[in-house]
């Protein structure tokens, strides 16, 4: 029986397509929200998530962090376009719109801001098939999981039409009127 495929795709409006941000959440363990809750058993908490394949690493805001309770296993350095911060690393799970989930993913803290509190980075997104197109002038995003056997390739698919269109002009011009 073949595994399962998690997609999703969503439409970005012409007033949100300098980013694309996405429903995701963090799974915590419960006790940090539910003291005496059994250490194994955890919870999703949503939130809005960039996808950002310029970021290396997954990340979560300061303020997810203090909502979750979440205590830091160590720090890092973390750079950024304002320099370098010595800032907290947690280990939460991921979940990603298509119903995906990454496990004890280590995250690092980012500075607030009131659009999304997870930065999905490429430590996550190349563990997907990710394209983001612009068909008749409307962006599209779309995610899968696992990702395809094929890859899309839009130079051999611009060959291929050119190849198409050629021997059409040729067989009109082979026709008889």
């Amino acid at each position: 029986m073949p595994n399962p495929v998690y997609a999703y795709t969503k439409s970005i409006s012409p007033d949100e397509s300098n980013s694309i941000i996405v429903d995701s959440g963090v799974g915590i363990p419960a006790y940090l929200l539910q003291p005496g809750t059994p250490a194994n058993q955890k919870i999703k908490i949503p939130a809005k998530a960039l996808i950002d394949t310029g970021c290396s690493k997954t990340s979560i805001s300061k303020r997810l962090a203090a909502v979750c309770k979440l205590i830091p296993f160590q720090k890092t350095r973390m750079e950024n376009a304002g320099g370098v911060d010595i800032v907290n690393v947690y280990n939460v799970d991921i979940f990603l719109p298509n119903k995906v989930r990454f496990n004890n993913v280590s995250v690092a803290e980012y500075a607030d801001n009131n659009r999304f509190d997870i930065i999905i980075g490429m430590d996550i997104l190349k563990h997907l098939d990710l394209s983001i197109t612009n068909a008749n002038g409307q962006m599209m995003f779309s995610i899968r999981q696992p990702p395809d056997a094929f890859h899309i390739d839009y130079e051999k698919m611009q060959k291929k039409d050119k190849s198409a269109k050629i021997m059409k002009e040729q067989l009109k011009k082979k026709q008889v009127p």
